[in-house]
């Protein structure tokens, strides 16, 4: 391997890491929505991001990206404290998928309860889960659902939810720590600062080049001209811009299937369903080769990783996850070093519960790792 896992507290190993010399790191930071229960995901997003902020700064190059992902109820907390440590808020990439899941309340079902009226079951229904009024088989007709409100209050609110919709997106939160001077002169010194756009390239479908062409060219555009009076002055002459052959620019809004991308040039919203959109992590990445599940509760999906790591890190740069849980970011890197790259990685993960009792993460990310 070209790099190594390390178990303990993040801030101690970063401290043992030398200034300026990580080209950049992507974690996946608690969310501070106590999930689950877990101890790693209760506290305050600002204190704890700050310190870790603060040591990243130090580590990091000048132009280095850190990469995190975040919750759309907590991120503002976690994109001030990576302020107040000196970074720069470079951008916001939503990842999209439909395989989130609702955690209302019924409001009917509140007031029914608080109420201590239940929801009638005949001698033919049978609940099938949830707490009162979920019940199936009117009359002995299996499949049909009863859930009648039963007081006034019920009534009026049926329909009506807690606050909250299904969940189908996490923001990833860019940060860039400044350049040292112009890009030209950043990546001179330090090499890194730059995005690369064309590895990160979605294809495009020959029907899509064609469209993107055919527009083209009825649309010559006039930024771009030999001319000073034109938008950015002396550049070339006017001309049409074809369809890029590498495929179409990256934007902050990614899916996983198919690589669907939003553009003025096609809207896939009318092809997506549950299927289409890609799912939080694949079936294959949480089950391992010996038949044993990754039961980590928050993996993410290794192509995922892949693209956010090509688009920040250089071929033969430093790469670092603080958080690594069962190491995705390295198994990440071991593939793109398989495919051409030459990454170094490190990944800090503390692995253990309240009680300093193994959570067996690291195990499992051994487990993966040997399996590349």
């Amino acid at each position: 391997m070209n790099g190594k896992i390390i178990k303990g507290d993040n801030l101690k190993v970063m401290s043992k890491i030398k200034d300026n010399y990580v080209d950049s790191c992507i974690s996946d930071f608690p969310y501070w929505l106590e999930f689950m229960g877990n101890h790693w995901d209760k506290g305050s997003p600002y204190e704890w991001s700050l310190d870790r902020a603060r040591e990243l700064f130090r580590i990091i190059k000048h132009g280095g990206f850190v990469l995190i992902f975040g919750h759309a109820k907590t991120n503002h907390r976690v994109k001030a404290a990576f302020e107040d440590a000196g970074f720069n808020i470079a951008d916001e990439i939503d990842w999209l998928y439909m395989t989130g899941f609702p955690k209302n309340q019924d409001i009917g079902k509140l007031f029914d309860k608080r109420a201590g009226a239940k929801r009638p079951l005949s001698e033919k229904q049978r609940p099938i889960g949830g707490k009162n009024g979920v019940y199936e088989g009117q009359g002995g007709n299996w499949g049909e659902t009863i859930n009648e409100p039963q007081t006034e209050l019920a009534k009026i609110w049926d329909g009506w939810k807690t606050t909250g919709l299904k969940p189908a997106k996490e923001p990833i939160m860019v940060f860039q720590k400044p350049l040292e001077g112009t890009y030209c002169n950043n990546i001179e010194k330090h090499g890194c600062g730059g995005m690369n756009i064309d590895a990160c390239r979605i294809p495009s479908s020959e029907e899509d080049k064609k469209m993107m062409n055919d527009k083209s060219s009825k649309n010559i555009t006039s930024n771009y001209s030999d001319k000073e009076a034109k938008i950015y002055g002396a550049f070339a002459e006017d001309k049409a811009m074809p369809a890029n052959e590498l495929g179409r620019f990256p934007m902050n809004i990614i899916t996983l299937d198919d690589q669907f991308w939003f553009s003025k040039w096609a809207n896939p919203f009318p092809q997506w369903t549950d299927q289409e959109l890609s799912k939080k992590c694949m079936t294959k990445e949480k089950t391992l080769l010996d038949g044993t599940k990754n039961t980590h509760p928050t993996v993410k999906p290794v192509e995922l990783i892949k693209w956010l790591i090509k688009l920040v890190t250089p071929m033969n740069g430093v790469t670092l996850d603080i958080t690594a849980g069962s190491c995705t970011h390295g198994v990440a890197c071991e593939e793109l070093n398989r495919d051409g790259y030459n990454l170094k990685w490190c990944d800090i993960e503390m692995d253990e519960d309240e009680n300093g009792k193994s959570l067996g993460y690291i195990e499992i990310a051994n487990k993966r790792l040997k399996a590349i």
